[in-house]
């Protein structure tokens, strides 16, 4: 089993569309391709996701980034995509 699967069930089971990336390339590279399609955040799952079962949420427009549990993923992309609502991290 691939070490990202898990994150994608996650998403999956909370109802979250997602698209995973496992194409070669630097990690800046994949950051580049969702920044020109405009895709507002972006998870990176790494060697050590698969341990703490946490990985690393990027914001496309602050660039910001912040580790954090799977299961704490729809709640903050939830609050971060509405309107309403303006999230620092």
């Amino acid at each position: 089993m691939r070490s990202y699967l898990f994150a994608a069930q996650e998403l999956t089971r909370l109802n979250v569309s997602h698209k995973i990336d496992d194409s070669s390339g630097s990690i800046g590279k994949r950051y580049a391709r969702t920044d020109e399609i405009a895709i507002p955040f972006g998870i990176t799952v790494d060697f050590d996701s698969f341990n703490d079962k946490a990985a690393t949420l990027r914001e496309r427009d602050s660039m910001d980034q912040v580790r954090i549990p799977v299961r704490k993923f729809s709640m903050l992309l939830i609050h971060t995509s509405s309107p309403k609502v303006i999230v620092r991290f």
